[in-house]
């Protein structure tokens, strides 16, 4: 969560879910590596019992939500499949 090695661009989960600000980034929309912002950050508090990921549902699941910023050249920018 902490780790900047997640992403080539050094960029953590932490990066924009911070503690202080309730695991969100306090932004109506989120920063981003390529100027792109597609939504807000949500928190990060209880999403094990939440029916459904990110705000329009785009994930069912959490453990297929997690690989969504990973993966995106606008959050993480990993180039991981």
């Amino acid at each position: 969560f902490f780790d900047p090695g997640l992403s080539p661009s050094a960029v953590s989960c932490a990066t924009c879910h911070v503690a202080n600000l309730d695991f969100t980034d306090g932004m109506k929309r989120a920063a981003s590596l390529t100027g792109v912002s597609l939504r807000n950050t949500p928190t990060v508090l209880d999403r094990a019992w939440s029916g459904r990921q990110f705000w329009d549902g785009l994930a069912a699941e959490l453990e297929v939500q997690a690989k969504f910023p990973l993966e995106s050249p606008h959050e993480m920018a990993s180039s991981a499949p």
